[in-house]
């Protein structure tokens, strides 16, 4: 019972923290992660350390630490991407609790951006026509702002709704914007990409980016991680 008490409590920190960002945003999240962001990851959520942990032990160390970050920093967007991974994939039964939330979240703030993002974003895959919707609407309240371009690059690229053409154009504005986006997560997805899209001139462009990434980070956990590119 405490252990549901300790996750009722971060879902409501979560939602309590989204709440306020749309009435205090003044921007939104950028191409990566802020170097305190990077900080914590690196000492409280490396895959050393996390696969030492008991399952159970795992699950509360995401939580307290993700949740943190939210709090602390509303507008960086990679801390709520790993919650939002972490559930789908590890906590399957909290996921749909977790897509309801988000979902309500864009219903009540539906001029703020990142609300109707991961509103999409969690919402792929489940109910893919509305994610879309929710993306798209993302994108027409801030045009400038990139990840609502990849997400819906990765919709397009495969399933039922594939476009090869419109997953391109996404995936090019999307790297017009963030030519090479820190986060290790978000490289795998681009090179996924690209190899779809099948247009070499980005793919060029995109790996010279990544090389010149790679040769200026000395982090072993990164390194590590670029290897399945």
């Amino acid at each position: 019972m405490s252990k549901l008490i300790t996750k009722v409590r971060a879902f409501v920190l979560l939602i309590t923290v989204l709440a306020g960002t749309s009435s205090a945003q003044t921007g939104l999240p950028g191409c990566e992660p802020g170097p305190e962001v990077r900080k914590v990851f690196h000492e409280k959520l490396s895959s050393t350390d996390l696969n030492r942990l008991k399952y159970v032990d795992r699950v509360a160390r995401q939580h307290d630490v993700l949740n943190d970050l939210i709090a602390k920093y509303p507008l960086e967007l990679a801390p709520y991407q790993r919650l939002i991974d972490f559930v789908r994939y590890e906590e399957t039964d909290q996921f749909p609790a977790l897509q309801a939330r988000f979902r309500q979240q864009a219903a009540q703030h539906p001029s703020d951006p990142l609300a109707l993002y991961l509103a999409g974003v969690v919402l792929d895959g489940t109910d893919t026509p509305e994610s879309i919707r929710l993306l798209k609407e993302a994108h027409l309240k801030a045009p400038g702002w990139a990840w609502p371009n990849l997400k819906l690059a990765e919709i397009y690229s495969s399933g039922q709704r594939v476009n090869r053409e419109n997953s391109a154009e996404y995936l090019r504005s999307f790297l017009s914007a963030c030519p090479a986006a820190a986060d290790l997560l978000t490289q795998i997805s681009i090179s996924r990409l690209l190899s779809r899209v099948a247009d070499p001139a980005l793919q060029i462009r995109t790996a010279a980016a990544l090389r010149a990434r790679i040769a200026s980070d000395s982090v072993p956990d990164h390194l590590r991680a670029y290897e399945p590119l």
